[in-house]
């Protein structure tokens, strides 16, 4: 008789529910599973955990999605986000069994931030996104991040030029198995930005950020 299969639990209040568990392999919401773990990111960016980037931070990054396949130097970046302070989130996912899920990738986002410094300041950024979410459903991305982010869109797109000036930009690679070679590679930039001085904050009581390397 074959086991059963794995279930998840959700308590509420002292009611029980189950729900059968699904392997992300065997891919989710209908689609493959690079489009499933875009769309994961896309729906929810509380996914990517702020907490585990800035452990005990008072106010880790908390992220607001600006638009999936951004353009960049001819190329699309899957997402683009944007944190309370100002930040550029830069994110690329691949599948372990995508070849590009090895060294390649690292190159290939950190290409994109050479190229995102010199093509999405002077407020190109927030031209590009508010495109991106007149296309989706004719919001005003700037009714997206305050209501995301709690905070005045002027204000945050004046931080942005600021860090694309200054070079402020995070970088994570999602995936769903990093590689040791590649984990290594960012383990490496990881420790090698820790000496970098803190990005400026949105206000002057605002915790400082720590450095823009993530993944």
């Amino acid at each position: 008789m074959p086991e059963d299969p794995d279930e998840i639990l959700t308590l509420n209040g002292d009611e029980v529910s189950r729900l059968p568990a699904r392997p992300f392999r065997a891919g989710l919401f209908g689609e493959t599973r690079e489009a499933a773990l875009q769309t994961l990111i896309e729906r929810p960016p509380e996914v990517l955990p702020g907490g585990q980037m800035e452990p005990g931070a008072d106010d880790p990054p908390r992220f607001a999605l600006l638009r999936r396949e951004m353009p960049v130097g001819g190329w699309s970046l899957d997402h683009l986000l944007v944190d309370q302070r100002g930040v550029l989130t830069l994110v690329e996912t691949k599948l372990a069994e995508n070849p590009e899920a090895r060294r390649e990738v690292v190159g290939q986002i950190m290409e994109y931030a050479a190229n995102a410094r010199a093509l999405w300041g002077n407020g190109r950024a927030r031209e590009l996104a508010q495109e991106y979410w007149s296309r989706s459903g004719g919001k005003n991305v700037d009714d997206v991040l305050r209501d995301r982010l709690g905070m005045e869109p002027d204000n945050l797109w004046a931080l942005v030029d600021r860090n694309l000036r200054d070079g402020w930009i995070r970088l994570i690679i999602a995936a769903d198995e990093l590689s040791p070679e590649v984990r290594r590679i960012i383990e490496y930039l990881n420790e090698e930005m820790e000496t970098t001085p803190s990005p400026p904050c949105a206000t002057p009581s605002c915790p400082s950020s720590s450095p823009a390397s993530c993944a």
